[in-house]
């Protein structure tokens, strides 16, 4: 029998809402990262007699679900990477000779939205569209909400406000964001256009 800490009682109900794929709202989701953030530096878990743990016993109790392992793994990213290393991969020369791309949604009057970034191409997009109508459809990107209440603890340097407490989730590609704006559209039946064009003029 071993002694849980707050930290791990809150993993373990992660890992049952993942299992059993239990609908969640994203507010008590961002709450219980933020509790086992601030739990992070509980000791670690003893057994209240080791002599009666097996071997077997104590690596069952140290697996890690898949959606934890993903949390993890994007935190370790984020304190190993700073700033100035991510700017540097990102300009990397590979990188340079790739064409810019950004986004443009043409709506049927034949105006259109479209910025320097596809970011806010995507943001503006959703702010016309209901930033509250966009996030009831709860369009997931890494794991949450695309929009989120409350800022993004996991990307905090990729999130746009959106406004009255609301975070866009940006860490995503152009493809990407073009994906969720054609499931925006969908499922609010818009009949709006995206598309991906060169930023080159």
């Amino acid at each position: 029998m071993l002694t849980m800490t707050k930290n791990e009682e809150l993993k373990l109900v992660l890992e049952i809402m993942s299992k059993y794929d239990l609908p969640v709202s994203p507010i008590l989701e961002f709450a219980i990262r933020n509790k086992m953030d601030n739990y992070s530096g509980d000791d670690v878990i003893i057994p209240e007699d080791s002599s009666k743990e097996s071997d077997s016993d104590l690596i069952q109790s140290s697996k890690v679900s898949p959606i934890e392992r993903t949390f993890q793994h994007s935190n370790v990213l984020l304190e190993e990477k700073t700033e100035t290393e991510y700017r540097t991969r990102v300009s990397d020369p590979a990188r340079k000779n790739r064409k810019k791309t950004i986004l443009r949604v043409t709506r049927p009057d034949g105006s259109i939205i479209e910025d320097s970034k596809a970011t806010e191409t995507l943001a503006m997009t959703i702010q016309e569209i209901g930033v509250e109508k966009v996030r009831n459809l709860n369009l997931s990107l890494d794991g949450m909400n695309l929009i989120l209440i409350g800022e993004n603890t996991l990307y905090p340097s990729q999130q746009y406000y959106l406004g009255d407490g609301y975070y866009l989730n940006t860490h995503s590609s152009t493809e990407r964001k073009k994906y969720h704006l054609e499931k925006m559209f969908k499922e609010l039946g818009i009949e709006w256009k995206v598309e991906i064009v060169s930023s080159e003029r």
